[in-house]
C-alpha cells in the first residue's frame, strides 16, 4: 500500500466513523464471521430464545445452517433469520434465531476493520476495508492511488475486487457489495462468488441530492434498510444467477411511494396516486418490482395485493419473464391473469387475496365485470406502466371503478398532458405535486445509464422522400383527434372506411409506402449503413409508415442483401387482404412459426443473440418496451408525435459496455425535427412548477449533428490553443507536414512524452486527454455524416496523438504489453481514422535493423491490424477468410513467442502483398471483379487456370439488369460445371469446388450489385 492510499483509506475510515461506524482491530474468524462478536450479537437480540433452550443447541445449528448456505440463502436468513428446530418432549419445535434486528436497527453493531485476513484453500486475502455487521462480514472497500496513469484509478479497485470473489468464493456468499474508492469517487458493485473473473460492468455511484455519497447509503440505518429490501438475485436466460442491486433513482422513488402508502393505510393523509416520471432506459421494471416486494412484506399480515398493469402482450411477456427470473422464494408465484373469469375471481375473492398478479388492462371489461361489486380494501396496489397509455378511457375506469379505494402509482418516461388525455392529472396532483418522483433524460445520461441521442436529417439530394410541413401537421392533427384510430388507418388495419380522417392522411400514406419513394430511401440507407453501425459493429432499425411498407422495404432489401440480413417484426391479421402481406405471413409462419406472435419473438432474440438480422424493420412493434443495447441506428421514416416520438427513439439509447457504444444515432426521412422540437414544449405545463431544468434536459437531449458539429469545432479549437499555449505543439504544422516531412512522428512522440509524464498529475494534461477522448467519440457518433469529413485531418491527427499518449502510459506501468499486440484502441484508430499514406509511412518505418526492438513492437502491431481491419469487413469472401485464419495464426504465434520479429515481418508482409493484390481487383468493373476473383481462387485453391470468358456475358447482363435471378445462379452453375469438367480433377472434389466457387461468385454478385445501384 503506497502512502497515498494510506491517507485516502484514513479519510474513508474517518467517513465511517462520522456516519456512525466503529473501529475493531484485526481479529480470529469462525470461517469468515467474526466469531467473538457474532456471538455476543445473537446471544443479546434473541435473549429469550437462548436462555429457554440453551447455547449448545443453538449455536452449532446456526454456524452449520451458514456454513452449507448459498449466497441466496444467507441474504434469506440476514433478512429473515435461520430457524433451527429444537426437540422438546417429544417434537421438534422449529425456533427462528435473528441475526440482524431491521426493526431496530440500534441494536445491531456496525464494525469496519481494515485489512481483515481471509483464508480459503490456503490463499489469503487481505481487503483494505471490512464491514462486518453483528460481526457478518457485508461490504469490502478497496483504495487505489488517485495517481494511477493508465485508467480510471477506481477500476483497479473494482478489479481486484472481482479477483477477490474468486478466490474467496466463502467469504462473497456473505458479502453484499464491494466499493472502490480513489479517495475522490466511490463506485459499489454487486458482489457474489465468482467461477470466472471479469470486466467490472455493473458497477454503479451512489447519490444523494444529485451529488456522489456513497456514505449516506453506509450510514448504518440506510444501509440496514437497503440489504433488507433492496437487493435480490436473478437468473438470466442462460440460467446465470445474477445480483441486482438497486440504484440510487431507483432508492429513492421506492421510498417515497411507501411513505404515499404509509400515509394512506394509516389515515394520515387520503393521497393514493403517484406518478414516477423515470426516463427510458433507468429501471422501471425492477423499481416497480421493489416497490411491489416492499408493499407485500411490509403489509403481509393484512393480505397486499399487487397488480402490474401492461396494456400489450408482448409487454406482458417481458414483465412476466423478468418477474420470474427473479430469486425471492417469499415472494410467493407470480400469477398472470390469463382470462377476464380469473381477474372475476379475483375481484370476488379481494379480501382474502394475496401476492403479485400481472394483468392486461384489457381484462378490465365494463361490459363482461360486473360493476355493482366494488372491493373496499384499502391494501390493493396497482402499479401501472407506460401510465400515459390506455389509462383515459372506459378500461381504466371500470379498473378505478371496482378498486375504488385502491393505491394507484403510475409509471412513465414520457406523461403526456393534453385536454382529455393527461397523465399528470390520472396520477398525480398538479398543480402542487406533478409527480412524485422524477429521474429525466440529462440525469440518466449523466449516469450513464442511457446515452446522448444524435439526430440527423437525411441529405438534401433525397430531400424528395420528405414529407411537407402541412403533411406532417395534418397527421399529427389526426393523432391528437384520435390517436387509436388514426393509427389503425396508417397502419392499414382499417381499410374500408370513408371518414374525414382517412381522406386527410391517405395521399401522405400513399407517398410514405410508395415503392418508388422507400427505393430512394434504401438507397440512402446502403450509402451510409456501414458508418453509422460502425461496420456493423452495432445493429439498426428501420421503422416504416405501415405493415405493407415494412414488407417493401424487406423485398427491397433482400435485393441488395442476403435474406438473413433483415427481418420483419409487425403484427398479422387473421384474413389479410393485402396479397403481399398475406404472402409474407405465409412465408413468416414457414420459417419461424404460425404463431406470428412466436415467430415475433424468434426474430428479435436472433436480433439480440446472434449475428443476424442486422436490421430490423417495425411500424409499431417494438416502438416501447423493446431493449437491446446492440441497436444504435433508427432510420425513422414515419410520422410519430409527442410520447409515441420520444419512446421510439429510446430505443437506441442502451448503453452497451462490450462495445463502447457511445451514442444511439436517430436518422430522419421524413422531416420531424421541428416536431421534435415541438415535443419538447409540451412540457410547458411543468415549466409553470418551477422545473426548468427538466425543460432544459429535453432540450438538450435531442441534439442534431449541427449541435455536435458545433461542439466538435470548438474542442478542437480548445485543444490546438492548448497544446500550442501549453506544449508549444503546433496542430496546423502536423497537418501540413504529416505525409511529407520525416521530423513529423518524432516531433508527435516527443510532445506527447511531455504531457504522458505530466498526466495524473496535473490537470492540465489530465483535462486535456479527456477532451480529446470526447472530440474523437463525437466524431465518431456523427456516423455518416458529410459535414464530418471538414474535421477529418484535424481528427487524424488527434487520433495519432491520442494514440500515442496510450502507447506511451502503457509503457510507463506495463512494459510487458509490448509483447503482444495492440487491441480495440489502435484498430479503431486505424479503421475509422488513419487512412492512405499514413498506413503506408508506418509500413516503410518497419526496419528492425534500425528500430530499437519496443519500436518495433509497436510498428508490427499497428502494422497487423491495419491489414486485419482490412479483412475483417470482407469475411464473406473466402479469399479473405483464408487471409483472415491466416492472420489469427500468425498473432497467436506471435504472442506466444514462437516466432521472432524477422519471421513474423516476414509472413506480414505476404499476406499484405495478398491483400492489396486484392483490394486492386476490388477496384475493377464489378462483373470483371467476379471472374478475377474466380480466376484467384481456382489457382489458390485447385492449382488450376481456367479462361472464364464464357461467363462474362452473362455477368455484365446480370450487372446491366441490377438483380440476380434464380434462372443466373442454373446457367452460371452450368458454365462452373462445363469449365471444370475439362480439368482433371476428381469428381467428389469437383463438385465440392464448384459449390464453393458457386459460393463465392454469388457473394460478389451481390456485392458488385450493391455497389452499382
Amino acid at each position: 500500500m503506497t502512502s497515498i492510499e494510506k491517507i485516502q483509506l484514513d479519510r474513508v475510515c474517518e467517513e465511517l466513523e462520522r456516519v456512525g461506524w466503529e473501529r475493531l482491530e484485526v481479529g480470529e474468524l469462525e470461517g469468515v464471521v467474526r466469531g467473538d462478536v457474532f456471538r455476543e450479537k445473537i446471544k443479546e437480540l434473541n435473549k429469550a430464545e437462548f436462555e429457554r433452550h440453551g447455547e449448545d443447541k443453538i449455536l452449532p445449528q446456526i454456524f452449520s445452517a451458514l456454513e452449507s448456505a448459498d449466497e441466496v440463502k444467507i441474504l434469506d436468513y440476514l433478512r429473515y433469520g435461520i430457524t433451527i428446530f429444537i426437540r422438546q418432549w417429544n417434537a421438534m419445535i422449529p425456533v427462528t434465531i435473528k441475526l440482524v434486528d431491521f426493526e431496530n436497527p440500534d441494536k445491531n453493531s456496525f464494525h469496519y476493520v481494515r485489512e481483515q485476513s481471509f483464508t480459503f484453500a490456503n490463499l489469503v486475502i487481505r481487503p483494505d476495508i471490512t464491514l462486518f455487521i453483528n460481526g457478518i462480514p457485508i461490504v469490502v472497500i478497496e483504495g487505489k492511488s488517485p495517481v494511477l496513469p493508465e485508467t480510471e484509478p477506481y477500476l483497479e479497485g473494482l478489479n481486484q475486487i472481482m479477483r477477490y470473489q474468486k478466490e474467496n468464493p466463502e467469504l462473497f456468499k456473505f458479502v453484499q457489495f464491494g466499493i472502490s474508492t480513489d479517495g475522490y469517487r466511490y463506485p459499489y458493485i454487486p458482489t457474489l462468488p465468482r467461477r470466472e473473473i471479469t470486466t467490472p460492468r455493473d458497477f454503479s455511484f451512489w447519490k444523494k441530492d444529485k451529488k456522489e455519497d456513497i456514505f449516506y447509503l453506509l450510514a448504518p440505518r440506510h444501509l440496514i434498510d437497503y440489504i433488507g429490501y433492496f437487493i435480490f438475485f436473478i437468473r438470466d436466460k442462460k440460467g446465470e444467477r445474477k445480483k441486482i442491486l438497486a440504484r440510487y433513482m431507483q432508492y429513492y422513488a421506492a421510498k417515497r411511494v411507501m411513505d404515499r402508502i404509509s400515509k394512506y393505510l394509516s389515515k394520515e393523509d387520503e393521497k393514493r396516486n403517484g406518478l414516477i416520471w423515470h426516463w427510458q432506459g433507468s429501471g422501471k421494471t425492477y423499481l416497480m418490482f421493489l416497490i411491489g416486494n416492499l408493499f407485500l412484506h411490509r403489509y403481509q399480515e393484512r393480505n397486499p395485493l399487487v397488480f402490474m398493469v401492461i396494456d400489450r402482450l408482448e409487454l406482458q411477456e417481458q414483465l412476466t419473464d423478468a418477474m420470474k427470473s427473479i430469486e425471492n422464494k417469499r415472494l410467493g408465484d407470480v400469477r398472470v391473469v390469463e382470462r377476464i373469469e380469473e381477474l372475476k375471481e379475483i375481484i370476488k375473492n379481494a379480501d382474502r387475496e394475496w401476492g403479485l398478479k400481472i394483468v392486461t388492462i384489457q381484462k378490465f371489461q365494463p361490459k363482461e365485470i360486473e360493476l355493482k361489486k366494488t372491493v373496499k380494501k384499502r391494501e390493493v396496489l396497482f402499479l401501472i406502466d407506460e401510465a400515459h397509455r390506455s389509462q383515459y378511457g372506459d378500461l381504466a375506469a371500470t379498473m378505478r371503478k371496482i378498486f375504488q379505494n385502491a393505491m394507484f402509482i403510475g409509471f412513465t418516461g414520457t406523461p403526456v398532458f393534453r385536454k382529455y388525455r393527461n397523465t399528470f392529472s390520472h396520477f398525480a396532483y398538479p398543480p402542487e405535486e406533478p409527480y412524485l418522483d422524477v429521474y429525466f433524460i440529462q440525469d440518466s445520461q449523466r449516469d450513464g445509464f442511457t446515452l446522448p441521442l444524435i439526430y440527423r436529417l437525411i441529405e438534401e439530394r433525397y430531400v424528395d422522400v420528405l414529407l411537407s410541413e402541412r403533411d406532417i401537421r395534418d397527421i399529427i392533427d389526426n393523432y391528437e383527434e384520435d390517436e387509436e384510430l388514426t393509427e389503425k388507418v396508417i397502419l392499414g388495419e382499417i381499410s374500408d372506411i370513408k371518414t374525414k380522417l382517412r381522406k386527410n392522411i391517405n395521399k401522405q400514406i400513399i407517398f410514405l409506402s410508395g415503392e418508388k419513394r422507400i427505393r430512394r430511401v434504401i438507397e440512402y440507407i446502403r450509402s451510409c449503413i456501414d458508418q453509422d453501425t460502425e461496420n456493423f459493429r452495432f445493429k439498426a432499425m428501420i421503422v416504416a409508415t405501415n405493415r405493407k411498407a415494412c414488407v417493401i422495404y424487406k423485398r427491397i432489401l433482400d435485393e441488395f442483401y442476403p435474406e438473413e440480413f433483415s427481418e420483419v417484426v409487425m403484427s398479422y391479421q387473421a384474413n389479410e387482404r393485402d396479397n403481399e402481406i398475406h404472402s409474407f405471413k405465409q412465408r413468416i409462419a414457414k420459417k419461424y412459426d404460425p404463431d406470428w406472435s412466436k415467430a415475433n419473438s424468434m426474430i428479435k432474440e436472433k436480433f439480440i443473440k446472434e449475428e443476424n438480422p442486422k436490421v430490423l424493420i417495425v411500424t409499431d412493434m417494438l416502438l416501447t418496451g423493446f431493449d437491446a443495447p446492440i441497436l444504435k441506428v433508427m432510420y425513422l421514416d414515419k410520422v410519430l408525435h409527442y410520447h409515441r416520438l420520444l419512446q421510439a427513439i429510446a430505443r437506441v439509447n442502451r448503453p452497451y459496455n462490450e462495445l463502447e457504444k457511445t451514442c444511439g444515432l436517430i436518422v430522419d426521412s421524413v422531416g420531424l425535427f421541428k416536431h421534435l422540437q415541438k415535443t419538447i414544449n409540451i412540457y410547458n405545463y411543468l415549466a409553470r412548477e418551477n422545473t426548468e431544468e427538466i425543460r432544459r434536459d429535453l432540450k438538450n437531449a435531442f441534439k442534431d449533428s449541427k449541435e455536435n458539429l458545433e461542439v466538435l469545432s470548438k474542442n478542437i479549437s480548445s485543444i490546438r490553443a492548448k497544446l500550442k499555449e501549453l506544449y508549444d505543439m503546433d496542430i496546423d504544422w502536423i497537418k501540413d507536414n504529416l505525409r511529407s516531412d520525416p521530423e513529423v512522428i518524432p516531433y508527435i512522440k516527443e510532445k506527447v512524452g511531455l504531457i504522458s509524464l505530466l498526466f495524473g498529475r496535473d490537470d492540465n494534461a489530465t483535462k486535456l486527454i479527456a477532451i480529446i477522448k470526447d472530440t474523437l467519440n463525437i466524431y465518431r457518433g456523427l456516423g455518416a455524416d458529410p459535414n464530418k469529413l471538414d474535421y477529418k485531418d484535424d481528427i487524424e491527427v488527434l487520433s495519432i496523438i491520442y494514440q500515442e499518449f496510450w502507447r506511451k502510459i502503457k509503457g510507463e506501468v506495463k512494459r510487458k504489453l509490448r509483447k503482444e499486440l495492440w487491441d480495440a484502441i489502435i484498430d479503431w484508430i486505424h479503421k475509422s481514422m488513419i487512412v492512405g499514406d499514413m498506413e503506408e509511412k508506418f509500413r516503410k518505418e518497419i526496419s528492425p535493423t534500425v528500430m530499437t526492438k519496443p519500436a518495433v513492437y509497436d510498428i508490427l502491431s499497428t502494422d497487423f491490424y491495419n491489414i486485419h481491419s482490412i479483412v475483417r469487413e470482407r469475411l464473406a469472401n473466402p479469399l479473405y477468410k483464408e487471409i483472415f485464419d491466416r492472420l489469427e495464426r500468425l498473432k497467436k504465434e506471435w504472442i506466444t513467442r514462437n516466432i521472432g520479429v524477422e519471421e513474423f515481418l516476414k509472413e506480414l508482409k505476404e499476406l499484405d502483398k495478398t491483400v492489396k493484390g486484392y483490394m486492386r481487383i476490388e477496384q475493377e468493373e464489378p462483373w470483371k471483379r467476379v471472374t478475377e476473383f474466380t480466376k484467384v481462387y481456382l489457382k489458390d485453391k485447385a492449382g488450376i487456370e481456367i479462361d472464364l470468358k464464357p461467363m462474362e456475358h452473362q455477368l455484365r447482363t446480370i450487372f446491366t439488369r441490377r438483380r440476380l435471378l434464380d434462372v443466373d445462379r442454373k446457367r452460371l452453375n452450368l458454365e462452373i460445371a462445363k469449365l471444370l469438367v475439362k480439368t482433371q480433377i476428381p469428381y467428389k472434389e469437383r463438385l465440392k469446388l464448384e459449390r464453393e466457387i458457386m459460393n463465392l461468385i454469388e457473394e460478389e454478385v451481390r456485392k458488385g450489385l450493391w455497389i452499382t445501384s
